[in-house]
């Protein structure tokens, strides 16, 4: 009797299990659509999306999405790079993957690569993560070497993108020009001329009888010569003058003629002695002589007549002897 009161208790167990289990099957059944198996998702391509569009199309495939952003090179801002795991992979419906989004190019400082040889700023840029356009401009340049980075594109310190592509401007040397001849112009003028021309100017004032800062000369006119060379002006320091002739006049009305002529310094009186009367107070000669240069601000001597007889005559005065004709001599 015992034994059959055991037998029974665990038949009603036995049955209590079969139920519970049975229940719990269709629970199962119901909730995971009659399959016994989590449902496997192969991931989507999203490489390239706008970063937005990509998440919502992972999460529409029963994905948690993580999102990750990091620089590239060529993928724009706020677009997917891609995923991990990677696209095609098969997760159970609900896994977490992670959506890589560009931030964009990972940003560095433009070194300066001005006076630089430019093979030595192609490597130095290149080193920095920016790309060196193949193209090099030239342009002829005074200051910079030949072969020389005169100029960058961008600036030297500024901030970019790796990948940035960066101009050159390459020195071609200094340029030729000829040089214009300024001779007879004022130095203003003259010296206008040759900076126009890329030239620099180095004065050299002489002597002369032409006005103050007239150009006399420029060696150096009608060569070809590099820009930037400096070009010798020889120019006038308009100090001195030619002495008049003033032979016959009064000694004063010589003096205002001479000064008119432009002297602007002493006169000297020295006598010479006449016996003609008409001559007293008049100009023989002047030293310096006519037609001769005086400095402006020198002295300038007047030979004066004066009545008399003596060595200063020059053979013009003294006394005239009449001519005596003797018949059968004359």
């Amino acid at each position: 009797e015992r034994r059959r009161g055991r037998m029974k208790a665990i038949a009603g167990l036995l049955a209590v299990l079969l139920l519970v289990g049975g229940v719990g099957l269709v629970s199962f059944r119901m909730f995971t659509g009659g399959s016994a198996q989590t449902e496997t998702v192969a991931i989507p391509q999203v490489e390239g999306m706008p970063a937005a569009e990509a998440q919502e199309l992972l999460e529409s495939a029963g994905f948690s999405v993580d999102r990750v952003d990091e620089p590239h090179p060529d993928i724009p801002r706020n677009h997917a790079i891609g995923t991990e795991p990677a696209f095609g992979s098969g997760l159970p419906n609900g896994s977490s993957i992670t959506l890589r989004v560009s931030s964009g190019r990972e940003i560095t400082d433009v070194p300066d690569v001005r006076d630089l040889p430019a093979e030595e700023a192609r490597e130095l840029l290149e080193e920095a993560g920016l790309h060196v356009d193949p193209e090099l401009r030239e342009e002829p340049s005074a200051t910079i070497a030949r072969g020389h980075v005169i100029e960058q594109s961008p600036a030297a310190g500024s901030q970019v993108s790796k990948g940035t592509r960066v101009q050159l401007i390459v020195s071609s040397g200094p340029e030729i020009r000829t040089v214009p001849d300024v001779t007879g112009q004022n130095l203003d003028s003259a010296r206008a001329t040759l900076e126009s021309a890329g030239f620099e100017v180095q004065v050299r004032e002489v002597d002369s009888v032409e006005p103050a800062g007239r150009v006399l000369e420029v060696p150096q006119a009608g060569q070809n010569l590099a820009v930037g060379t400096s070009i010798e002006v020889v120019v006038s320091r308009g100090n001195q003058m030619r002495v008049p002739d003033v032979a016959g006049r009064q000694a004063g009305e010589a003096e205002r003629a001479i000064r008119d002529a432009g002297f602007e310094g002493d006169f000297r009186r020295v006598p010479v002695t006449t016996m003609d009367p008409t001559r007293v107070g008049t100009v023989r000669g002047t030293s310096p002589r006519q037609g001769e240069v005086a400095d402006k601000g020198g002295t300038v001597t007047l030979e004066v007549y004066e009545l008399g007889v003596g060595e200063g005559d020059g053979g013009d005065g003294g006394i005239d002897i009449p001519e005596i004709r003797i018949p059968g001599i004359n």
